[in-house]
């Protein structure tokens, strides 16, 4: 049997490799709210370096909304502040298995096993996932914040979360 059979038996989806690096990589993603749908950013290890929510937040994010939202640039000092009020991730690799971070609360109009596959395919750890060395893990600090999610909301508008 192909490794591409299997893989598509294991995950239910086609394998195409569309990087020359096709290392496994930590990372971290988020979802964005870009009204009417949900967006995934995600940023690799191996190719941006060490980076933390919030940096990843002001720097990818905050940029985004405020095109997006049409915002004034003065909105961007709000925003910043902000960076727990979507759902988002991390993964990393922990005595050679690799744990996907998340707050449990992906965007409800998501189909969780579908993002978890795309996650897995995102950072190259298909081949990994068929051995069963990946994980999906709740982690409280991944969780959004109320009270960022709630002002985000009065700068952009409802978010159907």
């Amino acid at each position: 049997m192909g490794l591409n059979k299997k893989l598509h038996e294991v995950l239910g989806v086609e394998i195409e490799v569309i990087t020359e690096d096709a290392s496994p990589t930590e990372g971290m993603w988020y979802y964005i709210y870009l009204k009417p749908k949900w967006v995934r950013i995600d940023v690799k290890t191996s190719e941006y370096g060490e980076i933390g929510h919030p940096k990843f937040w002001e720097k990818y994010i905050v940029p985004k909304l405020i095109e997006h939202y049409g915002l004034e640039e003065s909105a961007k000092e709000d925003l910043e502040y902000l960076c727990y009020s979507m759902p988002r991730g991390r993964v990393a690799e922990i005595k050679g298995k690799w744990h996907f971070f998340h707050g449990d609360d992906f965007p409800s109009l998501l189909s969780i096993k579908a993002e978890e596959k795309r996650l897995i395919s995102t950072f190259n750890l298909t081949h990994l996932a068929i051995r069963d060395m990946t994980e999906f893990r709740v982690a409280e600090h991944e969780k959004m914040d109320e009270t960022h999610k709630k002002r985000l909301q009065e700068i952009i508008g409802e978010v159907e979360y």
